[in-house]
């Protein structure tokens, strides 16, 4: 069971884990609670693969879409980056009408790196062999600790 923000996380496990399910018939079943605590299941479908262009880079993702269920529900679109480990790279969600709620685009580590370091040029100093990304990262910070 995810809330409305985990469950992209928990989608890019599952895409992680199940390739197979990355085809033109590929549906991935979840249960996500909403802001009033009510399940829902969501149905998210494969929908192909799509390139996202983000400041730094031209990512090659494969698209997932949640549609709505109802006439006030909201509909998603996400991008997962599968040389990231299925990390979301974009996402959308729309509203009943189609404007968009909100738009994610979430970039590469060196950027933020980068713009940090011009921002705060005497207080970030993070070299490359203390950058991590992906689902297991942790495990490397723990051991560069």
């Amino acid at each position: 069971m995810q809330d409305e923000l985990s469950w992209m996380i928990q989608l890019a496990g599952i895409a992680a884990a199940e390739p197979a399910l990355l085809v033109d018939s590929g549906r991935i079943t979840l249960v996500v609670v909403g802001a009033r605590g009510e399940a829902r299941v969501w149905n998210v479908r494969y929908a192909g693969r799509e390139n996202v262009e983000t400041a730094s880079a031209t990512i090659h993702a494969v698209k997932f879409v949640r549609d709505r269920d109802g006439p006030y529900d909201r509909s998603y679109e996400i991008w997962l980056d599968p040389a990231n480990g299925y990390l979301p790279a974009h996402v959308t969600r729309r509203n009943a009408d189609g404007s968009s709620d909100f738009d994610i685009l979430l970039d590469r580590i060196q950027e933020k790196r980068t713009a940090l370091k011009l921002k705060y040029p005497d207080q970030v100093e993070v070299p490359n062999d203390h950058c991590f990304t992906g689902f297991e990262c942790y495990k490397h910070v723990i051991a560069v600790s």
